[in-house]
């Protein structure tokens, strides 16, 4: 039976069905990727498909209710959509009415994107939809074990960050 940590041993756990192999542990992106994958299955299954967005226009509307307007670089960024993917994104989310183009105002040339009202009424509905799933893995863990682990998982993405001379945007 494959084995978790609690409290400090490794135990039987019987919620494990597959346990990854050393070599995918050595590997580090496969058991984040599976991760990853099954939180936004489940997100696109349990939440998004009833709304009528997918789970990159989630993160894109999320983004921009929560952050205010940015420019198309620094949301495909942030939402990790691919650049190119961008602005046929935002336009779909554009011609529904959940976000629009403005001038931004410090560069007049170029433009911004911002949620409308319709955009952060879907964002209020489907975010406490999209916490309760996320909840359910935040059980698994203690309140100190949930910390370290969102401080390692930061730790990764400001390394890979560097790795990549990646910065946000302006």
């Amino acid at each position: 039976m494959p084995q978790a940590l609690h409290a400090g041993r490794m135990e039987p756990d019987p919620t494990l069905q597959q346990a990854l192999s050393p070599d995918d542990l050595r590997m580090f992106s496969i058991p984040v990727r599976r991760l990853a994958d099954r939180f936004g299955v489940l997100v696109e299954r349990d939440v998004l498909r009833g709304a009528g967005v997918d789970l990159g226009q989630w993160r894109a509307i999320f983004f921009l209710a929560r952050d205010g307007a940015m420019r198309p670089s620094a949301l495909a960024l942030r939402a990790e959509i691919p650049r190119a993917q961008i602005g046929r994104s935002a336009a779909e989310l554009e011609r529904r009415g959940f976000v629009r183009r403005v001038v931004d105002p410090a560069d007049r040339r170029r433009s911004l994107i911002e949620a409308t009202e319709a955009g952060i009424a879907l964002y209020r509905d489907l975010r406490p939809r999209v916490e309760r799933i996320a909840d359910e893995f935040r059980a698994l863990y203690t309140d100190a074990e949930y910390r370290t682990l969102m401080l390692l998982i930061e730790r990764a993405i400001l390394r890979a960050d560097v790795m990549l001379g990646r910065e946000e945007p302006k």
